[in-house]
């Protein structure tokens, strides 16, 4: 077999291009010589822009990524391979490229280079090798990954945090026990796995990890280990009450045990002052049975078939009826009037629910107001007791006449109201005062907040003036004044009083310290813009001024050489460079001049205006225009009635006219006759001067910051500096009015201008 033939350059090249790898190939002073096709798609360059770069030019370090040192790290590899002719493989590098798409902009890159030397027939190193593996996508999945375990860890930890803090918050011991078995698989004991800080107290000790037997030895004798071990095997949760007389504990719990995977979880409530009461409350019902017949109540008792067991002698006098003839009577029988009544229907429902209820009822066979308790008794017996209420409901009714109109007065809201005597004690007020003034309800009947308590020093003299007039008149002109709470805090109000009697006084009280404090915050707001202001215009007035006369200098030198020259240096160049220099001159005298313009025109803020008649002003600066109107052919509609009048300074007016129809003008369509219509009619307290064209428009999706805003322009085919429409716009705000723009782009614009009636 014949060797093969070596391969020609282009061979060569066309193989190198086709590498599957990314490459590149390096002079040893880093010129790129040639790039492989995969190389060209990993960095999503072209050939042309990289083959004959510095590299460094061609992949500079992202400003963006300040931990990343691509660019340092790269050249320290190269130049150790370089000094040692030993290949170099890289560890991972981020090491971000140019967005070729946005300039500017740089793509996202990780990389594992590898450098290595390539020698000529002397052996000496002719290029670099320089590969490239991308792993940007498995380094942004790995960190992707970090961050979903970081979320994940923290989400866990604060679970175990609401966890924690939600037993720890419960009252009720909690106890979380995991199940200890023999190596028959049998329960021999629990142990606690966690507590929260009410069990922690009651053992005062660390539980964790300790055996319940070995604490609580009671609870095999009681019953609750055995209980524990039923909710385990069976998973039936349990719930009951223990007397518990063991250990560290002497009392009733209610005790709540539920299945929790191979153990349980118990919550313990003590009971034991609930069950004391319950016993005293056995021992007093008791007590109560020897002294019914000594009450003036009357009482009554029935089985649970509704029949009397017992009737006490006043019960037997308000019926007129013989009590041992009532006894093992039907009550219903006795008394049929009441079937179906609320009464009968109250008794079936505490026989049913067992719990007591106590109602009022106008008695059918008594034909008076009765008040009655029922309370239920074993095995649905009842207990009864009423009494005669008929005059304490007449003082309730009138009562109850009298707390609704005050009621009424004292749930306002929003105005606080306090009743007063003539020595300046308050003894009552609503919530709406107690928010307020900061004192609580108790305070008040007791005495303990006088006028001069909630009055600052400085406002005791206008209140005491009110109190006077108060006093005089029988009532109190509306003040505002300040007034200060215990914490020393101060709110303002806007009282007015009202004499009631001659030792009772009402004030009503309206909170107007948000008030107060926006109109604090306006006028220091208002302050500090007119400081920024006058700072403002002392600035552009010393730029202004301050520049001038270096300009004057230069545009002075500026004549000087060009007389100075001779008429054998105006040539090649010379005369666009004098003109293109003489032209800068003019613009910034220009753009000097607009800033003292700007200056005048803050200084006018606030500074009466006059009236001036409008259709004089437009046909001026018509004349002004004339030439223009000429050469355009332009045709201009002016519809203002001779009597329209606005209030503005008449060089202002001016100005605001000139600027709209010369923009109308310098701005028309070059495929149209200008069409300019000027109107002037009333809107509200507005009269509105419209200019319309139907020129170029424009673009206001900008916004207005750009149509109105200082040296801004929206075309500029056309000589301006755009600052006419800033100072039509800062002239009319200065009156009180305001300027507004409709226009569609190739159709036209209307600007309305806005001047205050006054």
């Amino acid at each position: 077999m014949s060797p093969a033939a070596p391969l020609d350059s282009l061979t060569l090249l066309a193989v190198f291009h086709a590498l599957p790898s990314a490459y590149l190939l390096l002079s040893p002073e880093y010129i790129i010589e040639e790039v492989s096709n995969g190389y060209l798609a990993e960095t999503q360059t072209e050939r042309a822009q990289l083959l004959g770069c510095y590299l460094f030019d061609a992949f500079p370090d992202n400003p963006q990524a300040q931990q990343a040192h691509g660019v340092r790290n790269l050249r320290a590899s190269l130049e150790r391979v370089l000094a040692t002719g030993l290949p170099h493989q890289m560890d991972l590098q981020h090491y971000d490229v140019p967005d070729s798409q946005q300039p500017g902009q740089f793509l996202e890159r990780y990389w594992l280079p590898t450098n290595t030397p390539i020698f000529d027939a002397e052996g000496r190193i002719s290029h670099l090798l320089h590969r490239v593996v991308n792993v940007t996508e498995q380094q942004q999945a790995q960190a992707q990954l970090g961050e979903s375990q970081r979320r994940e860890q923290a989400a866990q930890a604060h679970a175990n945090q609401l966890v924690r803090a939600t037993i720890d918050s419960s009252m009720a011991i909690i106890q979380v026990f995991d199940a200890v078995r023999d190596e028959a698989g049998r329960i021999v004991d629990f142990r606690w796995t966690l507590v929260n800080k009410q069990a922690a107290a009651q053992y005062n000790t660390d539980l964790v990890g300790q055996r319940l037997l070995a604490l609580n030895p009671g609870v095999v004798a009681t019953g609750i280990f055995a209980r524990f071990v039923q909710v385990v095997e069976n998973g039936q949760p349990q719930v009951y009450e223990q007397e518990y007389r063991h250990e560290q504990y002497n009392g009733w719990f209610e005790q709540s045990v539920v299945r929790l995977g191979d153990g349980v979880v118990s919550t313990t409530t003590d009971i034991t002052d609930r069950k004391r009461a319950e016993e005293a409350l056995r021992a007093a019902h008791a007590r109560t049975v020897d002294i019914l017949e000594s009450t003036t109540d009357a009482f009554y008792a029935l089985d649970a078939d509704f029949n009397f067991t017992y009737v006490n002698q006043r019960a037997a006098r308000l019926w007129g009826r013989d009590r041992d003839e009532l006894l093992g009577c039907h009550y219903w029988t006795e008394f049929p009037a009441a079937v179906g009544s609320e009464s009968y229907s109250l008794h079936y429902q505490v026989q049913q629910t067992g719990q007591p209820a106590q109602y009022e009822i106008v008695s059918p066979r008594l034909g008076t107001w009765i008040d009655v308790s029922i309370y239920p008794g074993t095995a649905g017996s009842l207990s009864v007791f009423f009494r005669d209420i008929t005059a304490r409901k007449n003082s309730e009714e009138a009562l109850r006449r009298s707390e609704e109109r005050l009621r009424q007065a004292f749930s306002i809201e929003t105005v606080g109201v306090i009743f007063f005597d003539s020595a300046g004690r308050i003894h009552a007020a609503n919530q709406a005062f107690q928010r307020l003034s900061g004192y609580v309800p108790a305070a008040f009947p007791q005495g303990h907040v006088h006028w001069d308590a909630l009055t600052p020093p400085e406002f005791l003299a206008m209140t005491r003036q009110a109190q006077q007039e108060l006093l005089a008149h029988g009532q109190s002109t509306p003040y505002e004044q300040q007034c200060q709470r215990p914490d020393g805090t101060r709110w303002w109000g806007l009282f007015a009083g009202k004499r009631l009697s001659e030792e009772e006084y009402v004030a009503f009280v309206l909170d107007i310290t948000e008030r107060k404090q926006a109109t604090s915050q306006l006028q220091a707001f208002n302050e500090q813009l007119q400081r920024a202001n006058t700072d403002l215009d002392n600035f552009i007035y010393t730029a202004s001024h301050d520049l001038r006369a270096p300009i004057a200098n230069i545009e002075g030198l500026l004549l000087a050489l060009q007389r100075e020259l001779p008429a054998t240096a105006y040539v090649d160049q010379v005369p666009t460079v004098l003109g293109l220099m003489q032209d800068a001159v003019d613009r910034f005298s220009r753009t000097i001049g607009h800033l003292t313009d700007i200056s005048r025109l803050q200084q006018e803020y606030g500074q009466p205006a006059t009236p001036v008649q409008v259709a004089p002003v437009v046909h001026e600066v018509l004349l002004d225009l004339a030439p223009l109107i000429t050469q355009t052919d332009a045709q201009v509609t002016i519809t203002i009635p001779e009597q329209v009048w606005l209030t503005i300074s008449e060089k202002n007016l001016r100005s605001v006219v000139y600027n709209l129809l010369s923009n109308a003008l310098k701005y028309r369509h070059p495929n149209r006759t200008p069409q300019i219509r000027i109107s002037c009619q009333p809107k509200g307290s507005y009269q509105v001067l419209a200019v319309q064209d139907n020129g170029l428009g424009l673009d206001l999706t900008q916004g207005d910051a750009k149509v109105f805003g200082m040296f801004q322009r929206l075309h500029t085919h056309v000589e301006g500096t755009g600052i006419g429409l800033y100072m039509v716009k800062k002239m009319l705000e200065n009156i009180g009015g305001r300027i507004e723009v409709q226009s569609q782009p190739g159709e036209g614009t209307t600007f309305h201008a806005y001047f205050p009636v006054l």
